[in-house]
């Protein structure tokens, strides 16, 4: 898997600013962690990432360190990748997997 780093830096070629990836990554992490069916408390918990600092992932306030994005695409299965795809896109690429 690519570096939290390296992840940003290409993606910042195709998209136009930063703002769109942070709208991109919160939005899609939003949908998937809707998709699991469980309590926010309890994907936290099994992640092992403090729930305050989750929250404000969903919130696009902070960016995950690669540590942590790491732990979220594992937990999800899915490519770390695939979290800064537009919204639309991502939906679509989920419903194949």
């Amino acid at each position: 898997m690519l570096g939290t780093n390296q992840v940003f830096w290409k993606l910042k070629k195709v998209f136009s600013d930063v703002a769109s990836i942070y709208y991109n990554f919160k939005t899609n992490l939003r949908y998937v962690t809707e998709l699991q069916g469980k309590p926010i408390t309890h994907i936290c918990a099994d992640l092992k990432i403090n729930r305050q600092l989750y929250l404000r992932y969903l919130k696009g306030e902070v960016f995950p360190k690669e540590r942590n994005l790491d732990k979220i695409s594992t937990y999800f299965a899915i490519d770390d990748a695939l979290l800064f795809l537009r919204p639309a896109d991502f939906k679509g690429t989920i419903g194949k997997i």
